[in-house]
């Protein structure tokens, strides 16, 4: 089942977004998830943020709702809590330090970074 569940990521295609993600001073490099501010690292994302973030990158300013998020990471037939998506996103902002508040969530649609 694991297998099938990284093979569905790797299907979805999102993952393949830009190399590097510029959220003001910070910067994301995807392929080490290495997060820096001023070129000085300040955190690492786990794969699972980083796919967060990308899929958010990719969506171009528009919500993704929490079964989208669920359903890009996990596979269509994948049944979780969207509790998981919360702590993944509050881990997420957390890491972005000073980019933290370009991840809005819009009530009733979903995330959207805004820049």
């Amino acid at each position: 089942r694991a297998l099938s569940r990284v093979g569905a990521i790797a299907a979805s295609g999102h993952v393949q977004g830009r190399r590097v993600v510029r959220l003001g001073d910070v910067s994301v490099d995807m392929r080490t998830f290495s997060v820096k501010e001023d070129g000085r690292e300040i955190a690492r994302l786990t794969k699972t943020e980083a796919d967060i973030l990308s899929l958010l990158d990719l969506a171009g300013g528009k919500p993704v709702s929490i079964d989208g998020i669920i359903t890009k990471l996990r596979g269509d037939g994948f049944s979780c809590e969207d509790a998981m998506v919360y702590v993944h996103v509050g881990n997420l902002r957390r890491k972005l330090g000073p980019a933290a508040g370009m991840i809005v969530n819009r009530r009733s649609e979903g995330y959207v970074l805004a820049r």
